[in-house]
């Protein structure tokens, strides 16, 4: 666990280096690609029921999980990403209506 936990810190300072470093080339402060990275949104994407919390179904995805185009645009890679987000999705709303 604290092996993922230090990698998830340290993507997320990279993540913010790169961020700073395109706001001084000239990047929109407000750019939608490329956003404030908060703490909260390092939460993970849980697909198993068994992984949720207590307390997940109350809230919304982080998002840093609406858009994987950082990943190797194959037809197999990106299908796999729309089931795995719709699944995500319809669990969500089934137990947020419970």
């Amino acid at each position: 666990i604290r092996r993922k936990q230090a990698a998830v810190k340290t993507a997320a300072e990279v993540y913010r280096r790169a961020r700073r470093a395109l706001l001084t080339l000239g990047m929109e402060e407000n750019d939608q690609t490329y956003r404030p990275l908060r703490p909260e949104d390092l939460r993970p994407f849980v697909l198993r029921m068994e992984e949720q919390q207590r307390g997940d179904s109350k809230k919304a995805p982080s998002w840093i999980w609406g858009d994987f185009s950082f990943v190797e645009k194959t037809k197999t890679i990106a299908h796999l990403i729309s089931i795995a987000m719709r699944v995500h999705w319809f669990r969500r709303r089934a137990v947020t209506a419970r």
